[in-house]
């Protein structure tokens, strides 16, 4: 039973243009109600990504973005960055949370052990190789996906999307305007669209085959240099393609001391100003909350962009973090 459902979600997710049948969507079902054990906290940035950013004891401070609430309230990375239900659905009044056990639980389980052995890597040999700039690609790709930020994106976009059906006597291909209407209100249908455009980002940057030369730097600081939001990739730009995911100037705090950063420039500086910008940022940008593991660090970053927001658009903090020649003498905030 489990090969069989492997087999059916590797074949939808491998769809092009949406040729699908209501069989096979009904088949998903019946296997997925058999096998799915219930779970309820589903992560949208992983645990094992938060890890990199808690104290010794395990635990992180919260700042509540949409309640604009900060306490000295300790939480574990359990307890943050987690929608109850997130990727759950409803079939035939039974609740079934099989995308998060079977899908995103194999994702994370295949990006936790390589960040695991990058963090641990000496800053000079941490991303000389290939194979560790695809997966910082990949990890950035599928947080990007994964959060509450890109919810209204995927919505338009799978509104927008066009279904077709295949006869199955004669094999042709044909639109149903009444059978399309129908798929796209199916909630597992809906939750495998959602954890398809990770594949369908990184099959759209492989048909598009751009070679834009990107430098990949990768900078090391003191622990707690910087926050965790639950957008925690400042691209230069609102990413508007697929490709722009991985092209895109983009800085990338992997852990609360290190900065992944890829641009088109041979070498950007980064100094303690543009660390208290890109934690502005990080705020600004998050829809739910923000964390560290240093109480006063978090307060004075909260506090440092309420202040800048008032004065500053945060647009050009952006294009200042990614400036080549920014000048660091003699600026004032």
């Amino acid at each position: 039973m489990k090969d069989r459902f492997d087999k059916l979600v590797e074949y939808m997710l491998a769809v092009r243009n949406h040729q699908v049948t209501e069989d096979e969507l009904k088949r998903l079902h019946e296997v997925a109600r058999v096998l799915a054990p219930l779970s309820k906290r589903h992560h949208y940035i992983p645990e094992f990504f938060t890890d990199g950013f808690e104290g010794e004891d395990g635990m992180v401070y919260k700042y509540d973005k949409e309640n604009d609430l900060l306490t000295k309230q300790k939480f574990s990375s359990k307890s943050v960055f987690f929608e109850w239900g997130r990727n759950s659905f409803d079939s035939n009044g039974i609740t079934i949370s099989i995308i998060e056990d079977r899908l995103y639980s194999a994702l994370d389980g295949m990006f936790a052990p390589k960040l695991s052995a990058l963090l641990e890597k000496p800053i000079g040999e941490a991303i000389k190789d290939v194979d560790t700039h695809s997966f910082l690609v990949a990890l950035a790709i599928s947080f990007f996906w994964r959060s509450p930020i890109s919810d209204n994106a995927f919505k338009g976009l799978f509104q927008e999307s066009t279904m077709t059906f295949t006869d199955p006597a004669t094999g042709a291909i044909y639109q149903d305007a009444e059978r399309e209407a129908k798929m796209k209100e199916d909630p597992f249908w809906i939750q495998i669209q959602r954890a398809s455009l990770f594949r369908t980002t990184i099959d759209r940057i492989i048909e598009e085959h751009r070679l834009d030369p990107q430098t990949h730097q990768l900078h090391e600081f003191e622990p707690n240099t910087f926050l965790l939001g639950d957008y925690p990739i400042v691209y230069r730009n609102i990413p508007s393609t697929f490709p722009d995911l991985m092209h895109m100037d983009y800085l990338f705090p992997i852990s609360s001391r290190r900065l992944y950063a890829s641009h088109r420039y041979d070498d950007i500086p980064f100094g303690d100003r543009d660390i208290r910008h890109l934690n502005a940022i990080i705020i600004n940008q998050s829809k739910k909350m923000v964390i560290s593991a240093d109480y006063e660090f978090l307060e004075k970053s909260v506090t440092y962009w309420k202040m800048l927001k008032e004065k500053i658009p945060y647009f050009w903090l952006k294009e200042r973090l990614f400036d080549p020649n920014k000048n660091r003498e003699g600026e004032s905030d």
